[in-house]
């Protein structure tokens, strides 16, 4: 369940940047935030499989 929720995190992190980026709203650190704690989680999966 854990990796699809930061599967998830990253997504909507990334899709928050680029509405950020194109109409200019604030939020880019909690965006930066959400990402870094998706890749994290990501990672943190990947290094517990093997």
């Amino acid at each position: 369940m854990c990796g699809i929720l930061s599967i998830v995190v990253v997504i909507v992190g990334h899709s928050a940047m680029t509405e950020i980026d194109r109409y200019g709203l604030e939020g880019r650190r909690l965006a930066t935030a959400g990402l870094v704690l998706g890749y994290i989680a990501l990672g943190f999966l990947v290094y517990l499989s093997n």
